[in-house]
């Protein structure tokens, strides 16, 4: 399981920008799930 909450959210635009972010998501053998709860910052 992955806890994406807000740097989840932000970490596919820190990338597009040329930002150094280790995998996080499905590509990553074993994730299985993944959560990005943005409801305490909305």
């Amino acid at each position: 399981h992955v806890d994406a909450c807000v740097g989840g959210y932000i970490a596919p635009f820190v990338r597009m920008n040329g930002g150094d972010v280790p995998p996080f998501d499905f590509e990553v053998p074993g994730v299985m799930s993944m959560s990005a709860d943005l409801h305490k910052y909305g």
